[in-house]
């Protein structure tokens, strides 16, 4: 019987170290009379926390993807709460964001019902679409996207617990389960008028207290084009340190029990400071480091079947998690661990009508991180894609070329980094377009070119504002980038 118990205890051992460790590892553990002996015990704790600080990584990226995007304002904008970010002339290369465009002026605020209670956020009337989200992007649509239809209204954000009085009618009223929230908006330009459709909307937007509407303070626009600013999540300690910080500051949900039993016994645990020990904090980098690691395979080479883009073909959805209001990042059986870092290890504001399942005049995305003979895309490398006529795409289509490292917009030279269907690109006779991406334009073809030269390794994401029926019955379908040399 004894025999049959330590035959178990060590099977487990090998199916739960042996993608971490060599067998050496295995090798080394020594049991007496079916006792881990006591420097057993310390190996496998320290592979047990390593092995939950990994996983911990990967559940907790979504909150410090938003911290970070915080700090990033806060830092080098010198921004604070309600303070508005304004791309008042589209956004440039010059920041680094996950995944943005440069296709409609955005709109960035941040605030906290911790602070001051229940916020209200007033919307003019105008050209927009929009989202308010908590640091898990869980993400209510505002404007178009929302109750309000663009015509103007007020949103009421409410805190988790709130005991005080509410109003009865006037707002659009939101239960947040967090403290820590955000704004975006796009501004939607209208009669190629971009300064006119920016001021209008930015400079009438209020962000606001509820318990000082009687005479709100005037938000603080900041132009951003062509400033840096810096929103990835900070390797090693930093990224523990802001993980530490966002769950101290926000209720911990039911979803989320099991991992904070995981951090706690390496030093991140709910109402306490986050001072780990020096054995914690080697645990923690390393873990931090291969939790990257992984995310980055979760993201560049998805194994969800669901992700399959064309049957054949390279190009992957970019949405594989659920973006449903109320039922954000949750499956029937479980919550998508793996989907949601499928899209936030390199995108923000997932937005429901970015993954409508049907013809809409919501948006879809797909993606590509390799050739047609399954290399990854290289930026020393020159590569054609060709887009077949008749885009299923509603209004227009664009695609973006996006560091792998950064996330962002690829910073060449050009400041530059998409071609759209809104640009006076060459077409071909029939309709369709041939896009170049590398180090060297084709004569005469410049306008059907990205530079890729400033990223070793890039990646696309196409993008069909307004989707068509063929969209989803595939009887348009891209192929994938050809390598020219």
């Amino acid at each position: 019987m004894k025999k049959i118990i330590l035959t178990i205890a060590i099977a487990s051992l090998v199916i739960t170290s042996s993608y971490s460790k060599n067998s050496d590892f295995i090798s080394s553990l020594e049991f007496k009379n079916g006792y881990p002996t006591n420097e057993t015990s310390k190996k496998l704790y320290d592979e047990l926390d390593y092995q939950r600080a990994v996983q911990a990584y990967i559940w907790g990226f979504p909150l410090v993807s938003s911290a970070s995007i915080r700090r990033g304002l806060f830092e080098d904008m010198k921004m604070s709460h309600y303070d508005i970010l304004v791309y008042e002339k589209y956004l440039d290369t010059k920041s680094i964001w996950f995944t943005g465009n440069n296709t409609t002026p955005y709109g960035i605020s941040m605030f906290n019902l911790g602070e001051d209670g229940p916020v209200v956020v007033e919307l003019p009337k105008a050209p927009q679409a929009g989202m308010l989200n908590d640091f898990w992007w869980r993400t209510i649509g505002i404007g178009r996207l929302g109750p309000d239809k663009a015509e103007g209204g007020k949103y009421l954000i409410v805190p988790p617990n709130y005991k005080g009085e509410l109003p009865e009618e006037g707002y659009f009223k939101i239960q947040s389960k967090m403290y820590d929230y955000m704004f975006f908006m796009r501004a939607f330009v209208e009669k190629d008028d971009l300064e006119t459709t920016v001021n209008n909307l930015f400079n009438n937007i209020k962000i606001y207290p509820y318990s000082k509407r009687a005479n709100p303070r005037a938000n603080k626009v900041v132009p951003a084009t062509g400033k840096y600013i810096n929103t990835i999540e900070p390797d090693g300690m930093e990224f523990w340190k802001l993980l530490s910080k966002v769950l101290n500051d926000n209720p911990i949900e039911e979803r989320d029990r099991a991992f904070m039993v995981m951090l706690k016994p390496l030093g991140i645990e709910k109402g306490k400071a986050f001072n780990p020990t020096d054995r914690q904090k080697k645990i923690l980098v390393k873990a931090a480091k291969v939790g990257k690691m992984m995310s980055q395979t979760i993201s560049f080479n998805p194994r969800m079947e669901e992700a399959t883009a064309y049957e054949g073909t390279h190009w992957k959805h970019t949405f594989t998690m659920n973006t449903t209001q109320g039922q954000w990042q949750e499956a029937e059986h479980y919550t998508q661990l793996d989907e949601r870092m499928h899209y936030l290890y390199l995108g923000t504001w997932p937005g429901e009508f970015m993954n409508y399942p049907y013809p809409s005049n919501g948006q879809r995305y797909i993606e590509s991180f390799k050739d047609k003979d399954g290399n990854w895309l290289d930026g020393s490398k020159n590569y054609i894609l060709h887009v077949p006529a008749d885009v299923p795409s509603i209004r227009f289509w664009s695609v973006t070329v996006y560091d792998n490292k950064t996330r962002s917009m690829t910073m060449n030279k050009q400041n530059r980094a998409a071609v759209s269907s809104l640009d006076n690109m060459v077409l071909n006779k029939d309709g369709s377009a041939d896009l170049y991406f590398g180090p060297k334009a084709p004569k005469g073809l410049e306008k059907n070119w990205v530079n890729t030269s400033a990223s070793e390794g890039w990646f696309v994401w196409f993008r069909f504002y307004g989707t068509k029926k063929p969209f989803f019955n595939k009887t348009w379908q891209l192929s994938d980038f050809e390598k020219l040399d």
